[in-house]
Formats: structure tokens, C-alpha cells, sequence
């Protein structure tokens, strides 16, 4: 790929208080990294067969990242390569951000980024989505929502939400809680005709509940069962903040693990 191949992206911070982003994306790659304070966004797009440009579109602090075919030749794109967004997000102020996409494979390191929300909507595709750092500013919501996708989470606990919510259908989710849990936090996966492999470390307290209609628990060692709830052994001292996990998986598996 030529370098002629890449357009430049670049957004500077709006005076707005209230920030908001949006990608929607749908048959490529993206790539999400932490960046420099001085830009609220900034990356490259590459589309190789020429066909898409990316457009931007501000209104105050909400901001919308998404790329539109300029001629249309499906054979000629999928000759060409996948088209391939690569940003990085700022860490000077806080801001909300949703990603609606179809068809996309997604590589997310959002550790250390002030997210207030997080929405992901997918339509096929694998997401890779991790927190290695602590989010420095308390969330409200971290909500993903999926069909026909796989999608594997780390390190959730360092989102520092207050909720958490991921649903899906036909979809594969590896879900990791592990980090550190600054709050009091409840999570909420339903699922159906998916598997769900859900992961806690033991030093984070913790309590998961269980429906499994029509699908099959797995619990592995590590926890203790008390009404029906399952506790990992940290969830004995009071003073620890609390991941309280409610799972549901109709027509599929569900597999608990103690890391």
C-alpha cells in the first residue's frame, strides 16, 4: 500500500463541555489506541482500493467519524483490502463514545481514556476491547450489543462503571473482569444461542447469578455457592467494593472461571 493510500485525520478539542463521539464503520479494520492530550482525535484512514474517504461531521461537542463509498465496485474492494481506520483518542477531557459497525474486526486498547460512556453496537465481525489502565473518569454505562460477532473483553473492571451491560445473539463473548474495582459495580449478560465464557479474578469481590435456559452451566473451582449465587472467596470481607454479575444464556453455554 502506497502512502498516497492514507488520508490524515485530525480534531482538536471543541470549546464544548459535553463531548461525544461517534464511528460507524462497517467492513473494515479499526484500531483504537490512546493518544497525545492536544487532540481530541487523530489517525490515518487507508482505503486500498480507492473507493471510500472518511467523513467528519461536528455539531458542537458531538462528533461523527464514518467513511461513505465514493464509486461502488464490491469486486474491485474486496481485490484491493480491507479499508483500515486508525485512531487515537485524546486523554485531556472527558467524553462519551458509541461505536455502531457491521462486518469490522476491531483491535480497542481504551485504558487510560476519560470515557463517561461506551456503546458498542456490532453486526458480525470479531472486537477486541481492552482496558489496560484505569479509566480516570467514572462511567455511567458500559453497554455492548452484538449479533453474529465474537467479542473478547479484558480487563473490564478498570472501565470504572458504575453498570455494565453486554447482550448478544448468536454470539461468542469472552468476558474478562479483571483490573482493579474502584466501585460498586453490576454487570448484566444475556445471551442467546451464544456461548459466554465469563472470567473473575479471586482477589476481586464478587458474586454472579446464573439463568441458563435450555443451555448448559459450566462453574469451574475457585467459587463458593450460596443460594444459588456463586461468590469468589474475596466477596467474604464487607470493605471490598462489590462486581455483582447477573447472567442469562438461552440456548448455549456458559462458563464461569476463577482466574
Amino acid at each position: 500500500m502506497a502512502p498516497t493510500d492514507l488520508t490524515p485525520i485530525q480534531v482538536p478539542y471543541p470549546k464544548a463541555l459535553d463531548l461525544e463521539l461517534k464511528l460507524i464503520a462497517d467492513g473494515c479494520h479499526i484500531d483504537i489506541k490512546p493518544g497525545a492530550a492536544d487532540d481530541w482525535v487523530s489517525g490515518t484512514y487507508q482505503d486500498p482500493s480507492g473507493q471510500r474517504s472518511p467523513r467528519i461531521t461536528q455539531d458542537g461537542g458531538a462528533l461523527t467519524i464514518d467513511h461513505a463509498r465514493t464509486t461502488t465496485n464490491l469486486a474491485g474492494e474486496l481485490i484491493a483490502g480491507t479499508p483500515r481506520f486508525d485512531l487515537r483518542l485524546g486523554t485531556a477531557k472527558p467524553f462519551a463514545l458509541t461505536i455502531r459497525a457491521a462486518a469490522i474486526e476491531t483491535d480497542a486498547d481504551l485504558g487510560g481514556l476519560p470515557i463517561t460512556r461506551l456503546v458498542i453496537n456490532q453486526r458480525a465481525g470479531e472486537s477486541r476491547i481492552s482496558f489496560g489502565q484505569a479509566n480516570p473518569q467514572p462511567a455511567e454505562l458500559l453497554q455492548i450489543s452484538a449479533q453474529g460477532a465474537t467479542i473478547e473483553t479484558r480487563k473490564l473492571a478498570n472501565a470504572n462503571a458504575a453498570a455494565i451491560s453486554l447482550d448478544g445473539d448468536a454470539t461468542r463473548y469472552l468476558v474478562d473482569f479483571g483490573g482493579e474495582l474502584h466501585r460498586n459495580t453490576r454487570a448484566a449478560v444475556s445471551a442467546r444461542a451464544s456461548s459466554v465464557l465469563i472470567t473473575v479474578p479471586g482477589s476481586i469481590a464478587a458474586s454472579i447469578s446464573s439463568t441458563s435456559m435450555l443451555g448448559d452451566l459450566d462453574v469451574g473451582n475457585g467459587f463458593r455457592q450460596q443460594g444459588g449465587v456463586f461468590w469468589t472467596r474475596t466477596a467474604a470481607s464487607a470493605d471490598d467494593p462489590l462486581l455483582t454479575i447477573e447472567a442469562s444464556v438461552e440456548v448455549g453455554q456458559l462458563k464461569l472461571r476463577v482466574q
